[in-house]
């Protein structure tokens, strides 16, 4: 289900997910169903490859990361880089970002595709082929 989704959100999943195990309550595999965090981690675990999680300004103008890490407002609106709902219920005391954005590091995603011997073989093509091109056209 996860990979059908790729590109779907975390919320599409987990409603899919509730909606499975409401459809198919008592059968075995509703219990086997994985949470998207639990996916995530499991994904990570096999891969090696895991996910930076970066916060940035709740109207996307910038993250808050480098220079701009220890800032509680966006330099460019001013608006609070926290979840005010959640820091207000927690009198100042819980600061979470209002969003957040994911890198997912190349170094890590080619040293897995390198694992695999298939693809392996399969990471020069573009180089060969375009070598091939060019002494063609010279």
């Amino acid at each position: 289900m996860y990979l059908a989704l790729e590109h779907a959100s975390q919320d599409a999943y987990n409603r899919i997910c509730r909606a499975t195990a409401q459809t198919f309550a008592g059968a075995d595999v509703v219990d086997d169903l994985l949470s998207f965090y639990s996916v995530e981690k499991l994904i990570s675990q096999y891969t090696g490859v895991e996910l930076i999680k970066h916060n940035m300004c709740p109207k996307s103008c910038l993250a808050l990361t480098g220079p701009y890490a220890d800032l509680d407002n966006c330099p460019m609106c001013t608006t609070s880089r926290w979840d005010q709902a959640k820091l207000q219920a927690s009198n100042g005391r819980s600061r979470v970002a209002a969003q957040k954005f994911i890198t997912i590091p190349l170094g890590p995603q080619l040293q897995s595709l390198y694992h695999d011997p298939e693809n392996a073989r399969s990471m020069p093509y573009l180089h060969e082929h375009t070598q091939v091109i060019l002494a063609q056209i010279e």
